[in-house]
């Protein structure tokens, strides 16, 4: 216990804090393949556990298209630009999601990480409940922390658990929805 096989390489390192750059051509977010990522001004790669800001330096057009499971640290989206996550992929992992805006986040992905989710400043808009990651198994009064900003919800989105907590900050925050909500 605690040795490995010859033939077996241990590779461990610490966790990159990057920023997003795209290509604007595909905007693919994959884990260790493509070096759509900045750190520290060099092109770099993602790899799980990695801390993802998306500002005003990246593209943002077309969506970015989260391709696999990508389990980042934390992703704080900060920027007066419009983001999209779109993609066959999914955010997974204990990761905490920020949109501290101005700009717009749209998640269209159904996501299944369970770090929490918090809204400070702009717009974080969704198409099904779990854009905001998996529900909690037991209640989290602070599952969705509202500080400002607005949640719109763009489609018949279902919130049928209710272990998903919204605390509302100092700034409080705003709930829209353009069509039925249930």
């Amino acid at each position: 216990a605690g040795r490995f096989p010859a033939d077996t390489l241990r590779v461990t390192g610490s966790p990159a804090t990057l920023t997003w750059k795209g290509d604007g051509v595909t905007n693919v977010w994959d884990t260790a393949t493509t070096t759509n990522w900045l750190s520290a001004g060099v092109p770099d790669a993602f790899y799980s556990g990695d801390y993802v800001t998306f500002d005003d330096s990246g593209f943002n057009t077309p969506a970015v298209a989260l391709v696999g499971s990508v389990q980042p640290n934390s992703i704080t989206v900060s920027a007066t630009k419009n983001y999209t996550f779109a993609g066959p992929g999914k955010l997974s992992g204990n990761g905490l999601l920020t949109n501290a805006g101005p700009g717009t986040l749209t998640i269209f992905t159904a996501n299944d990480f369970v770090g929490k989710t918090f809204l400070a400043g702009g717009t974080l808009s969704i198409t099904n409940e779990t854009a905001l990651g998996a529900n909690p198994p037991a209640f989290a009064a602070d599952q969705l922390t509202m500080d400002g900003g607005t949640l719109a919800i763009g489609a018949a989105t279902s919130f049928r658990n209710l272990n998903r907590g919204i605390t509302l900050g100092v700034a409080n925050g705003t709930v829209s929805n353009n069509l039925a909500v249930t």
